[in-house]
């Protein structure tokens, strides 16, 4: 009888429990994270912008397959200042924009996940280096830029430099 009465109630729950999750997700309202994201990171470019020791690159009229992901603006307690946008490219894949203007050896092995240099391109009249990290799971391939007063790096886990190059060329 109570091997019954837990199985009854154990199916009780398992119901409950479903008609809660179908309510919380069909009638829960719907956010548009994507222009969420879209306002953040503009905000966050201005500040940028207005306050970086250097000049902060940012994609100028990237298609709308491109959404923003992620951006992140931040000094560090040692002085660094760090710009990071995160994208995701229309083939699916998480690339990511990182400028700074601290360590620029340390900065690179860290971003490019220790990639070693494989050649190097012009873009915009910019001499860029591509670099690339042979990993089990994925590869990390990275452009780096370096300037004066910062390094900038577009890397990603991407099968080929196509879609780091595009983005490279619309930075501004």
């Amino acid at each position: 009888m109570t091997g019954r009465r837990w199985f009854r109630n154990s199916m009780l729950s398992l119901a409950v429990l479903g008609v809660f999750l179908f309510t919380f997700l069909f009638t829960a309202p719907q956010r548009n994270f994507g222009a969420a994201r879209q306002a953040d990171y503009e905000s966050v470019l201005r500040e940028a912008r207005a306050t970086a020791p250097y000049h902060v690159f940012a994609p100028r009229n990237l298609p709308p397959t491109w959404k923003i992901t992620s951006v992140r603006y931040d000094r560090q307690a040692n002085g660094d200042v760090l710009w990071h946008l995160g994208l995701r490219t229309p083939r699916g894949h998480e690339v990511g924009i990182e400028q700074s203007d601290g360590s620029r050896a340390e900065f690179i092995r860290q971003i490019t996940m220790r990639g070693d240099r494989v050649s190097r391109t012009v873009l915009n009249g910019a001499i860029w280096q591509l670099r690339q990290r042979k990993m089990r799971m994925r590869d990390v391939r990275s452009l780096v830029r370096i300037q004066d007063d910062c390094t900038v790096v577009v890397t990603g886990g991407v099968p080929d430099f196509t879609e780091l190059l595009f983005l490279a060329r619309s930075l501004r």
